[in-house]
Formats: structure tokens, C-alpha cells, sequence
């Protein structure tokens, strides 16, 4: 079992995301992403969650292990990615794409775990699919390539090892 993160895959597989959907505009319009795996997951606010199953939000954020959000697989090769819709716009978009990048990670899969939770796979295993799926939706909402674009555009200059002292 591999306990450090390969942070190779996540940037690869977010390109390929990218490019199926055919975005090449940002910021990422997370609902084409949506339409175009539409088969693979289905994207739900915790709110639903709890007036399907009549819980509270603090049982929500139990069942699930994050007060975020989860991605739940069905086992048989769907998802359903739920969300707090009580957080921040930039917040929600970003674990949205956090849970988009433990689908496409096959994170469940290789575990063999419908949630991901801390307690259920190991500490430092959660850790490094947490630290792969963090760097899939860095790269899903703004790829080092599509930054590098912006700052030649306005003038930047990178400035990394270009410092004499």
C-alpha cells in the first residue's frame, strides 16, 4: 500500500477532464463537467441528503465524515458527490472538484471504500488520497499551464530562481 502521494496522476488525470469536456475558458464551469460524466455521478447538496433520510446536519456531516463534503459510490461504478451548500461559493467549488478528483483518482475503487473517511481507511492513507484529490482540483481549476498563460499575458515574469543575491 502506497502512503505518499503521486501528485503526477492527479495533474494528468485533471487535464483529461479538461479536455473531454472541452473547457478551455476559466474559470471551469463545473456543471459541463457535470454534463459530461453525467453517467458516472450525480451531484447533490447535503440539504437533500438530509430531508431524504430525515437527519439532522450534524448526522449528515457524521454519516458522511465531512462537514464539505463526500463522494459515495454505489459500488457498482456510479457516484452520488454531495456538498454543504452552507459554505462559501469558492468553498463549494473547490470540494466539488476535491471529491471530482477522488472519482477519478479511482480512489474507492483502489480501497475498496464507499466513503472515504479518516477512520475507515487508515490516517495516512487518508492523507495521501487527500493530498492527491487537493492537487486534482488545484490543477481542475486552474491548471499551472492556464496560469503560466496569465502572467506572460499581463507581463509577469516568473521570478523563481531568477534572484542573485
Amino acid at each position: 500500500m502506497r502512503l505518499y502521494p503521486d501528485y503526477q496522476k492527479p495533474i494528468q488525470e485533471a487535464l483529461i477532464v479538461l479536455e473531454d469536456s472541452g473547457i478551455g475558458r476559466f474559470p471551469v464551469d463545473l456543471s459541463v463537467i457535470q454534463q459530461q460524466y453525467r453517467k458516472l455521478f450525480e451531484i447533490r447538496s447535503y440539504g437533500s441528503l438530509m430531508r431524504k433520510s430525515k437527519i439532522s446536519r450534524e448526522e449528515c456531516c457524521e454519516l458522511l465524515g465531512s462537514e464539505d463534503g463526500a463522494s459515495v459510490s454505489d459500488g457498482c461504478g456510479r457516484y452520488i458527490l454531495y456538498y454543504n451548500e452552507n459554505m462559501t461559493k469558492r468553498r463549494t467549488r473547490f470540494t466539488i472538484a476535491h471529491e471530482f478528483g477522488h472519482i477519478f483518482l479511482g480512489h474507492h475503487d483502489e480501497y475498496g471504500e464507499p466513503i472515504l473517511k479518516r477512520g475507515g481507511v487508515g490516517k495516512a492513507l487518508y492523507e495521501r488520497l487527500e493530498k492527491e484529490a487537493n492537487c486534482f482540483a488545484r490543477n481542475l481549476l486552474c491548471p499551472a499551464y492556464h496560469t503560466d498563460m496569465l502572467l506572460e499575458a499581463h507581463g509577469i515574469r516568473r521570478v523563481v530562481g531568477e534572484h542573485k543575491g
